[in-house]
């Protein structure tokens, strides 16, 4: 997978890396910070689900179903993400 993995990105403290209900079609990995994915209520609260760490990875349902993202993905802190992109594979 390391071979397939096309962009890393640098994201500061507080920033969406993904948003819920987006069409976009990649996997990311976390190689430096922390990440927490949030779902919001229909009334647009957020509810925290989980946090995720380095060398966790994130992305995968839309990558391979191809359906819209189920939450939204928010750094932490100053995190480096590395994102596989589904025509690496096509």
């Amino acid at each position: 997978i390391a071979s397939f993995l096309e962009k890393e990105t640098i994201y500061p403290m507080d920033t969406y890396i993904i948003h819920e209900g987006g069409q976009d079609d990649s996997l990311f990995l976390i190689e430096k910070g922390s990440v927490r994915l949030v779902r919001y209520d229909e009334e647009g609260m957020p509810r925290e689900l989980m946090t995720l760490g380095v060398g966790q990875i994130f992305g995968e349902l839309s990558l391979i179903t191809g359906l819209p993202r189920t939450c939204s993905v928010i750094s932490n802190e100053e995190c480096i993400i590395l994102e596989l992109k589904k025509s690496s594979f096509d």
